[in-house]
């Protein structure tokens, strides 16, 4: 019976070890990334799109609203993307994208929408405001 104490402590540990081994593993295997819930684009009177990540905690839906959104518009926050035909959703690596519909809601008669591709998952973000101050106009995207 002497024995049998050691080795079931040894036993109990080996267990512990492997569950919380088990736990770390999954956390890093998660396929849920920290990504924002929205999108603001900033368009100038060229046509020229600039996209920053933002995570409003309200839909934009006034021009209070989105004026007040406006604080996310940092370097910290910008992103670059690409056309949707070029990513590879396959990819670990953070990717950002776009691609653009016929006629219908956006400016210029086109409807753009963004999408956010991480460890093979894509969420899409689709336009739910617009604002236009200065010489800028000011797309909301939400998922």
């Amino acid at each position: 019976m002497d024995e049998r104490g050691p080795i079931m402590k040894l036993i109990k540990t080996a267990l512990l070890l492997s569950a919380f081994s088990m736990a770390s593993y999954a956390s890093e295997l998660d396929p849920t990334p920290a990504r924002p819930n929205s999108v603001v684009v900033r368009e100038d009177a060229q046509g020229n799109r600039e996209v920053f990540k933002a995570d409003l905690t309200d839909a934009v839906t006034t021009d209070a609203q989105a004026a007040a959104a406006l604080q996310v518009l940092t370097d910290a926050n910008k992103v670059t993307v690409l056309p949707g035909s070029e990513l590879d959703q396959g990819s670990s690596q953070e990717a950002w994208y776009y691609w653009n519909y016929g006629y219908g809601y956006g400016y210029n008669g086109y409807s753009s929408y963004y999408g956010y591709s991480y460890r093979g998952y894509s969420y899409y973000y689709y336009p739910t405001y617009s604002y236009c101050y200065g010489s800028y106009r000011y797309w909301y995207y939400r998922y």
